[in-house]
């Protein structure tokens, strides 16, 4: 069957002589895998330079159950990403989104609100023109992606829990190897009640950001990605 449908590019790859391999979350059908026939040829109608990540399309795509690839039958890009794709900071962090939700996202899993979620949030992205306001914007991404795959860290924090639990996604009031320190847990506690409603940044130091991250990263790490690790955060510390 023909399905239309708004989508967003992951990831994208060379297939046989001509054709390429890409990954899109879609909006009616989750994430998928398509196939684009010819799309590097040089007289391709759907070309494979479209698919860059993070960029949103509308797609018809035909679906049947005699092949593991879905094929993409028309594309229109919605969005022009020039903003993104040229900025160096906006690069990296477009690849550390399409990795985390790489290893996140599950084939044939739908979430109409997660998805329109990360349409606002690469809108965003594409449009802030004071790097300044992305300190903390992977920090952000991953506290509400976490929301919305249903994975939300508890904020219990008070006196009596003032330690954050990783394997347990909440404050305890017992240290072990799993828990942060009441700095470090009351830095994330303060966090997450602020990131809620704002894409402003938060973080005052690097070190703070670069640990942040961190714990988020092991949060993902344990309850979302099956400890497949997330590597791009690397690149990020670097420039953030």
């Amino acid at each position: 069957m023909l399905i239309k449908t708004q989508a967003i590019c992951l990831k994208s790859f060379p297939y046989k002589e001509s054709s390429t391999i890409v990954s899109l979350l879609t909006q009616e059908l989750g994430l998928k895998t398509c196939i684009i026939k010819g799309g590097r040829k040089h007289n391709a109608v759907i070309k494979s330079s479209y698919f860059q990540p993070l960029q949103p399309i509308d797609v018809v795509i035909y679906y049947g159950n005699k092949s593991s690839f879905c094929q993409i039958k028309e594309c229109n890009l919605t969005c022009d990403m020039t903003n993104t794709y040229t900025n160096m900071v906006k690069i990296s962090l477009s690849f550390f989104l399409t990795e985390v939700l790489t290893l996140s996202l599950k084939e044939d899993n739908p979430n109409e609100e997660m998805f329109s979620y990360l349409i606002k949030t690469i809108s965003y992205l594409n449009d802030c023109e004071d790097e300044k306001n992305l300190k903390d914007f992977h920090i952000y991404f991953l506290y509400h992606l976490a929301c919305h795959l249903g994975f939300e860290p508890m904020d219990n924090y008070s006196e009596d829990t003032p330690f954050f639990d990783i394997s347990k996604g909440l404050f305890v009031n017992i240290t072990d190897i799993q828990t942060l320190d009441r700095n470090m847990s009351s830095l994330f506690h303060k966090v997450i009640s602020f990131i809620r409603d704002n894409y402003s940044y938060y973080t005052q130091t690097a070190f703070e950001r670069r640990d942040l991250l961190n714990v988020f990263i092991l949060f993902f790490e344990q309850h979302i990605t099956n400890n497949r690790p997330i590597k791009s955060q690397k690149i990020l510390q670097t420039i953030l």
